[in-house]
């Protein structure tokens, strides 16, 4: 059987264009052979007097890019920065390649990659999670990374937020 290689879909922290943080990172992954989608967040947009979007649009608008992927037989690698991990692992419900299976579809979500990112509980912030944690909260040390995705990666992401912040 051939090995699949998932679409990787990535996530930014807040105040953060996509291209900003993961324009490096994709490139390495297409180079790689794998597809790859960086999504521009619906809080990260210029000033504006519309309402401000929240946390719960980011999530729909996540999901709804996934379930897009899923509905084409992709399945799909989610890995968020930051803030990500909050509307990223909100935008789960239901686009799980399990959940899609019980449902009789194809396709979605196989797997979670966070990175440096909020893992909260249902009704918690990100402030909740940055307080002395509980001893009953569950942790996953993570020791081994994925080398294509970090490798070399640090000197040129910051040399690219440094040219592009205006002072």
């Amino acid at each position: 059987m051939a090995l699949i290689r998932p679409t990787i879909v990535l996530v930014p922290g807040s105040f953060c264009p996509a291209a900003l943080f993961w324009d490096p990172v994709v490139d390495r992954l297409h180079t790689a052979g794998y597809d790859t989608l960086a999504v521009e967040l619906p809080t990260v947009q210029a000033p504006s007097t519309a309402p401000a979007n929240t946390m719960a649009d980011d999530a729909a608008y996540i999901s709804g890019i996934i379930e897009a992927l899923a509905n084409d037989g992709k399945e799909v690698l989610v890995t968020m920065h930051s803030y990500g991990g909050i509307p990223g692992t909100q935008a789960m419900q239901n686009v799980t390649q399990k959940e899609r299976h019980e449902q009789g579809k194809e396709g979605g979500v196989t797997g979670l990659l966070y990175i440096s990112s909020f893992l909260v509980n249902e009704g918690e912030s990100s402030g909740d999670s940055s307080a002395p944690f509980p001893e009953s909260r569950d942790f996953i040390e993570v020791s081994v990374c994925l080398a294509l995705l970090v490798e070399d990666q640090t000197m040129s992401i910051a040399d690219s937020v440094r040219a592009n912040i205006s002072t």
